[in-house]
Parts: C-alpha cells; sequence; structure tokens
C-alpha cells in the first residue's frame, strides 16, 4: 500500500502506516493509559471508603428508627430502596426531549404502567370523566 505524503498525516500515523508502530509513540501511549488508570484506582479506593462510611450511617439510622419508633428494618430499606428507584424512573424520563417524554409518557400508559404515579392518577381521573361524559351523552341520545 502507497502513502501520499501530503504534510496532512501525523508523523506517528505516518510511522504506524508506512514502516509499523512507532515503539516511542507506543509507550507514551501505554505510560499516558497506565498514569490514567492508576488514579482511576485511587479515587475508586477513596469512593469506596466515603460509601462504606455512609452506607454504616444509613444502616445506624435505620436501626435507630427501629429502636425508637418501632419502624421495621426490611420495610424502611424497602421503602428507601424504591424512592431511589422512583427517582432513578424520573430522571430517566427527564433526560428526554419533551415530544420523546410524550411518546415514553404514551407507551408506560397503554402498559398499563402509570398507574402509581400522579401523572397517571390524573390520566385516570381524566379517562374516567371522558367515560363518565359519554356514558351522559349517549344517555341523551
Amino acid at each position: 500500500m502507497s502513502e501520499k505524503d501530503d504534510g496532512t498525516t501525523p508523523k506517528s500515523a505516518k510511522a504506524a502506516i508506512g514502516n509499523g508502530l512507532d515503539p516511542d509513540v507506543l509507550k507514551a501511549v501505554v505510560e499516558e493509559c497506565e498514569t490514567i488508570a492508576a488514579e482511576v484506582a485511587t479515587k475508586k479506593g477513596e469512593f469506596g471508603a466515603f460509601a462504606k462510611k455512609k452506607n454504616a450511617e444509613i444502616t445506624d439510622a435505620i436501626g435507630n428508627a427501629k429502636e425508637q419508633y418501632g419502624i421495621p428494618k426490611k420495610m424502611m430499606k424497602d421503602v428507601l430502596k424504591e424512592r431511589a428507584l422512583d427517582r432513578q424512573i424520573e430522571a430517566l424520563r427527564e433526560s428526554k426531549e419533551p415530544e420523546d417524554r410524550d411518546i415514553y409518557d404514551d407507551i408506560r400508559h397503554k402498559l398499563g404502567m402509570l398507574e402509581d404515579t400522579p401523572l397517571g392518577q390524573a390520566a385516570l381521573a381524566a379517562d374516567a370523566s371522558n367515560v363518565s361524559a359519554l356514558n351522559v351523552m349517549s344517555n341523551k341520545a
């Protein structure tokens, strides 16, 4: 394969194309990636320690709720998990463009997935009103 030297191909790319891989470039890229990976590992370790501490605080708060108020631990954990999932679902919905959000809501509505949400309850109420209005109109006819 022949290569045109028009001055637009970087030296390192020319070496990779025409003469094989440039060992200096390879070493530089590998070192850069390893440095970044080491930084990530450090941050993961720091975050892991932070998360472990905060999770212990949550466990203590749930334990205190059980001791002081008789709130069952399992039910409290389930409610917290459900609320977190609800926030994730809402964030997913809100991340969509308005037009896509309408389509997303329509699909969920048609699958019966909105009954437990304020939007779903409003839709059910509106649907019930429409059915009532249709029944009144059909009785007048």
